[in-house]
């Protein structure tokens, strides 16, 4: 890890050492009301580039036939226990 962290760019550092002293930590998705926060992010970002929402059944149909294959991860970003877009504004 010191090796890639080494590599990073000094506004790469930044954020992350922000990011530690936030009580921030990005995991995997692993149940359904993982999706959602999933959609809820997704929904977001598209509202704020004005572009059209994928379905949430799309999401929930590409964890359940993909993810346990490993062909697909949803990674999300939380803080103190709640999907990060729900508690914090960087």
């Amino acid at each position: 890890m010191e090796d890639i962290y080494s590599d990073y760019d000094y506004s790469i550092k930044k954020n992350l050492k922000k990011a530690a002293s936030n009580s921030l930590s990005i995991r995997e998705a692993n149940s359904s009301t993982d999706i959602e926060a999933y959609c809820d992010l997704s929904d977001f970002v598209a509202r704020k580039h004005g572009r059209p929402s994928y379905s949430r059944e799309f999401f929930h149909n590409v964890y359940r036939f993909m993810a346990p294959s490993t062909n697909a991860r949803f990674l999300l970003a939380w803080c103190h226990e709640r999907p990060l877009r729900d508690v914090c504004t960087w």
